[in-house]
């Protein structure tokens, strides 16, 4: 058998050039120098005649061109993304804006949760971009309609991510959802404030009130969100532990806006934070005899911490919406009880009116109803002046407002069946009673005057 090396070299030695092949090549390359010599600064030879492969092209750029690619790359990458960031709807780059930036910052949301976070966020930009245009009247009823659906799409996958979420994690979802509710809530009294509720059409057979379709969009998912968390409530340990790091986030960006904001800001913020402290103090208190109750006050707790970072970190919802309608005071205990006893105070002066003034209605069956009802509210007031004196808010609170919706039925009735003041120099002429006309007996004369 035949070793493959010797079969390679008889191969090779057949292939080799004769010696006349050899020196043909050899005076072929010698005259095609001849014939094309290198310049003297040694540049480069010309390539007209040369034979080129089809299959590559060579490309040379100098410098000055890479320079202007390389500018014109940044420029595409960096300053183009940057400057489409404020991009609003009707703008050329706002489509950089939503079909590249927004699709890029959302591959940096890993979680679940962190997704539910990021899609709340761009609901919230599409809101605020309305809000923006409304303000210079450039937001026409084309723009509004797609932004609602923006709204709409948006609402839908975060419900979507949050019942995704559930399967794997309850507890987060839950939470997840209060996050979203409580920023659906909010952007409803936003707009509300800053942009009108109603749009009245013109219609061939009269007017037709619509709702303003972002708006709608808005109350739309804040329904179904509503529905979503129906009685489903997180631990207490898991809420207290997003509401540390939600009200850790609420402090530092007081910290920012505190130099440019007003003393009524700063105060009412102050006033915001201490209410927080304070139900969070009374919710570990109260964890100790009824967690489920403790945990419902942190869920409620952690809704006003959400509304009141939007109201810092939105400058045009701080111009434009009181911080009471977004984040009500929530009253400690002793102001719960001053505020019952000013309620006391007035209720009892409702009900001595009602007393006062029911001696002028006749009308049969009416006397003794407002007698029976008055029975009814002297029991509730004084079920109210006892909770009061042992500090039972919630029972003082109940009674009261009892008492002042039968005070305001009474009241009522009476203007309903009191007679008038015709009525009632009939009923006096009737009964006998002498009528006295003070401006017939002062425009009379006397005899004495006459003469």
């Amino acid at each position: 058998m035949k070793s493959f090396e010797s079969e390679l070299k008889k191969y090779t030695e057949k292939t080799r050039l004769k010696v006349s092949e050899r020196q043909e090549v050899r005076e072929r390359i010698l005259a095609f120098m001849e014939y094309h010599p290198l310049t003297k600064s040694g540049g480069d030879v010309s390539m007209e005649h040369a034979f080129v492969s089809e299959p590559f092209w060579v490309m040379r750029l100098n410098k000055k061109v890479m320079r202007y690619v390389g500018g014109a790359f940044i420029f595409l990458m960096i300053v183009v993304p940057f400057v489409a960031e404020r991009a609003m709807p009707g703008d050329i780059l706002y489509a950089v804006k939503t079909g590249i930036n927004e699709p890029f910052q959302s591959q940096f949301a890993t979680s679940p949760y962190e997704k539910i976070e990021f899609e709340t966020r761009l609901m919230e930009r599409r809101i605020a971009e309305a809000r923006v245009l409304a303000s210079k009247g450039e937001l026409t009823d084309e723009v509004k309609s797609h932004i609602a659906e923006t709204v709409k799409a948006h609402s839908s996958t975060v419900q979507q991510e949050i019942a995704s979420l559930r399967e794997a994690d309850a507890e987060s979802a839950a939470i997840a959802q209060i996050a979203f509710s409580s920023s659906l809530e909010a952007q409803s009294v936003v707009l509300g404030a800053t942009s009108e509720d109603v749009i009245t059409l013109a219609m061939d057979s009269g007017t037709e009130e619509v709702e303003d379709p972002i708006l709608s969009a808005v109350n739309e998912a804040q329904s179904v969100a509503s529905r979503e968390q129906g009685s489903t409530t997180p631990s207490f340990d898991a809420l207290m532990a997003r509401i540390e790091l939600q009200t850790t986030r609420a402090y530092e960006l007081y910290k920012s806006i505190k130099a440019s904001a007003t003393e009524e800001e700063v105060k009412d913020i102050d006033r915001r934070f201490s209410d927080v402290n304070r139900i969070i103090e009374e919710s570990k208190d109260k964890k100790l005899s009824d967690e489920d109750v403790a945990a419902k006050d942190l869920a409620l707790t952690l809704k006003q911490v959400q509304k009141l970072i939007l109201f810092m970190t939105d400058i045009d919802v701080r111009k434009n919406v009181a911080l009471n309608d977004l984040v009500p005071v929530v009253l400690s205990k002793g102001e719960r009880i001053e505020v019952a006893r000013e309620e006391s105070r007035v209720v009892g002066e409702m009900l001595r009116e009602v007393t006062n003034t029911m001696v002028d209605v006749h009308a049969d069956g009416v006397v003794e109803k407002i007698q029976h009802t008055l029975a009814e509210t002297d029991v509730l007031m004084l079920k109210a002046s006892t909770a009061i004196d042992i500090q039972d808010v919630d029972t003082a609170e109940t009674s009261l407002a009892q008492a002042r919706v039968l005070a305001l039925d009474m009241q009522a009735l009476i203007e309903q069946h009191a007679p008038t003041a015709e009525e009632g120099r009939d009923i006096e002429l009737e009964e006998g009673e002498p009528v006295t006309d003070s401006a017939t007996s002062t425009s009379t004369e006397s005899p004495s005057e006459t003469q």
